[in-house]
This record gives C-alpha cells, structure tokens and sequence, in this order.
C-alpha cells in the first residue's frame, strides 16, 4: 500500500507534492506520508525545505479557515445557550500551542482548528509550531530517503530519531504542565473569618 502511494506521488513530481502537503492535511489526511514521499522524491535537503514550505502554508491555512469560519460557527451556537469563546492570553499563547503541538496522537488537522479556534496569536501559533513539526518532518524525510537508496543502517537511524523525538517532547509536555500547575497558589489556611494572625476580625 505504501508502495502504490510512494509511486502515486513521485509521478505527481515536487509541485503535486508540495500541494498535497498544503492542502490534503486540511481536510483530516495524514500529513507523515507526505513527508517519506518528500524524502523518496527529493532527498533529505530539499525534501526538508519543500516539506517546510508546504507545512507553513498549511498551517496558515487551517489557521485562517479555523479562526475565520469555525470559530464564528462555534461562537453563534454557544451564544444561543449563553456561553461563549474565551480568548488565550498573549502570554500563555505559547504555552498553549506548545501543549498542543506536543499531545500524543492528536491529528494535525485537530491540532490547527483547535489552536485557530482558541484565537491564539497567529505569530505565536506559527512561530511555536514549526521547530517541533518540523523536527518529526526530517525524521520522516530521512526514513523516506533511506528506503529508496536501501540504507538499512539509515532506516533504523531515523526510527530512533522519531522515537527519541517522541520520548523528548513528552518529557517537555510534563515539564510545561507541571510548571503551570505548580504555579496555582494555594489558599491560606485557618477559620473562616479569621485573619493571617489567628485573630478574629474586628466587624
């Protein structure tokens, strides 16, 4: 099945491929085949920069069209029953988009319409997402190049890049979430209408 997709691409050339990369993640397609397919086609070093252009145009897209239509969908229904959207912070902007970008098995296409919709700063939604996404993109692109050249020794290697990748930034999302729940301030303790010192309150 694999093959048969690798062929379909490679016949479709760098410009159907770069559009697919685009577009076809925008509608729920997985975007990890796109990025072997960049590596078969062209090589680690351009199938990488293809893979970042096509990635950041997408990524603008799914923004947009989330930001844009989905969350104006939302909104009006969740209006109708007297709740509505909250907005995210500047300065927890990041957090979020970093938290997101680094749960385990959430689609991208659930990833860009949930951060779209939470109405994180676009500046702050590319800027966070890309290193990541981009990191599991070389790791694809590589295993992609070693098995149209045969490198068995390249095929493990980028394996073990994509699993240290995942052990990495599942140890980054604990860290990000236990640093902000450790940040909750605890209330004091003692009666109710008692003051810090242990007296009562003077009415």
């Amino acid at each position: 099945m694999l093959t048969d997709f690798l062929k379909q691409v490679s016949s479709a050339g760098p410009v159907g491929l770069g559009l697919a990369l685009a577009t076809l993640p925008l509608i729920g397609v997985p975007i990890s085949p796109f990025w072997i397919a960049a590596g078969v086609v062209l090589g680690p070093v351009h199938g990488l920069g293809l893979a970042v252009v096509g990635l950041g145009v997408n990524l603008t897209l799914a923004y947009w069209v989330s930001r844009v239509v989905l969350r104006g969908v939302i909104s009006r229904r969740l209006e109708k029953s007297g709740y509505g959207l909250p907005d995210v912070g500047s300065d927890d902007a990041w957090k979020l988009v970093l938290a997101v970008r680094l749960i385990p098995g959430v689609p991208l296409v659930v990833q860009n319409y949930l951060l779209g919709v939470a109405n994180v700063p676009f500046g702050t939604y590319l800027g966070v997402s890309l290193p990541p996404l981009t990191a599991y993109a070389a790791g694809f692109i590589w295993l992609g190049d070693s098995i149209v050249t045969v490198r068995g020794g390249g095929i493990v290697a980028a394996c073990g890049l994509l699993v240290g990748l995942g052990f990495l930034l599942s140890f980054v999302r604990r860290r990000l979430v236990g640093t902000r729940t450790g940040r909750t301030n605890p209330m004091p303790c003692g009666r109710p209408g008692a003051d810090r010192a242990g007296h009562h309150r003077v009415a």
